[in-house]
C-alpha cells in the first residue's frame, strides 16, 4: 500500500504541524519511523478503512503515560516475549490501534519496527519497515482482522471529545471519583469471583477444545440488552478454537439482582 492509495472522505483534514511533530519527538528523545510525519502532515488524525488509527503528536503525549499503567497492570502478552518482552513494551510508544482494540506500538532502540498487540491472542506480531508497511499488514495480513481493501481515511479531532468529557471541570466527593469506583469494583470482583462463575457456566455450553479470551468486564449503570436489564454486572469472552485459533463464538455472562445469567453467541459457519 502507498499513501497515494489513501482516499480522503469527508473533513476538514485534522493535520499536524511540522512545528508539532518536532516537539513530539523532542518530549520523547526519539525519531518517529519513517512515514509517520508525511502521514500526520497529509492526513493527521481520523480513521483509516474503517479500522486503523494512527495517533496525532497530542494524543500521544496525552495518553502513552497511562497506557503504560495499563498494560504493567493488565499485560497477558505472555506468548510474544521473544518478540517483545512486558518490561521492552514498558519502555515504548502507543502510536495507534484498531476498533477492535488491537494496539500498534515503536520502541525508541527500534527505528524500523512496529509491534502489535492483539486483542484477541497472547502473542506478539512485529512489522519491520514504515509506517506504510505497518498499516498495512493491519489491514491486509489476517492475524488482527480479516483482510479488506477498504483505504479511505475518515477524519476526526479527538480534542472536541475530551474538550467535552473534561472530568477536571467536575470535583468529586472523596470515594466517589472514577477511580476510586473502579477500586471498588476490583474488590467486589475479588470478594464474589464472578469470573470463577463465569467459567463455570461457559463450561456448560458443551465446547470441546476451546480457549476464552476475556475481552472485558464492566459495571452497568443502565441500558438493556436480552440478558440484563438495568444494573449489574458484565463480562464478555472470546472463544477461540485451540487447534486454528480461530474466533468460534462470544460468551456474555451476568450478574443483575442477585441472579447468574449467560449466553454463547457461536460465529456464523462455524
Amino acid at each position: 500500500m502507498s499513501f497515494d492509495d489513501i482516499k480522503i472522505v469527508g473533513g476538514p483534514l485534522v493535520t499536524a504541524t511540522p512545528k508539532q511533530i518536532d516537539h513530539l519527538e523532542t518530549e520523547l528523545w526519539m525519531t518517529f519511523p519513517d512515514g509517520y510525519r508525511e502521514y500526520m502532515l497529509r492526513f493527521g488524525e481520523g480513521t483509516l478503512g474503517d479500522f486503523v488509527r494512527i495517533y496525532p503528536p497530542w494524543r500521544i503525549l496525552k495518553s502513552n503515560t497511562e497506557w503504560r499503567k495499563r498494560i504493567e497492570k493488565y499485560w497477558f502478552w505472555e506468548k510474544g516475549r521473544k518478540v517483545l518482552p512486558k518490561e521492552r513494551a514498558l519502555e515504548g510508544i502507543l502510536i495507534g490501534d484498531s476498533l477492535n482494540g488491537d494496539e500498534l506500538l515503536i520502541h525508541p532502540t527500534r527505528a524500523k519496527s512496529f509491534f502489535v498487540l492483539p486483542i484477541d491472542k497472547e502473542k506478539v506480531f512485529e512489522i519491520q519497515g514504515t509506517l506504510e508497511d505497518a498499516i498495512e499488514w493491519m489491514c491486509s495480513s489476517g492475524r488482527v482482522v480479516r483482510a479488506f481493501r477498504n483505504r479511505d481515511f475518515n477524519p476526526f479531532d479527538s480534542r472536541l471529545i475530551e474538550e467535552w468529557f473534561d472530568e477536571s471541570r467536575i470535583q468529586d466527593p472523596p470515594g466517589e471519583s472514577l477511580e476510586d469506583i473502579i477500586q471498588m469494583c476490583e474488590k467486589w470482583g475479588i470478594r464474589h469471583r464472578p469470573q470463577d462463575l463465569a467459567k463455570a457456566s461457559l463450561k456448560n455450553v458443551g465446547l470441546e477444545g476451546y480457549k476464552p479470551i476475556l475481552v472485558g468486564e464492566s459495571l452497568v449503570i443502565s441500558g438493556k440488552s436480552e440478558l440484563l436489564s438495568g444494573q449489574g454486572y458484565r463480562a464478555e469472552w472470546q472463544v477461540l478454537d485451540l487447534k486454528t485459533g480461530a474466533h468460534i463464538g462470544t460468551f456474555v455472562f451476568m450478574i443483575s439482582d442477585g441472579m447468574n445469567s449467560a449466553q454463547y453467541n457461536p460465529v456464523p459457519g462455524t
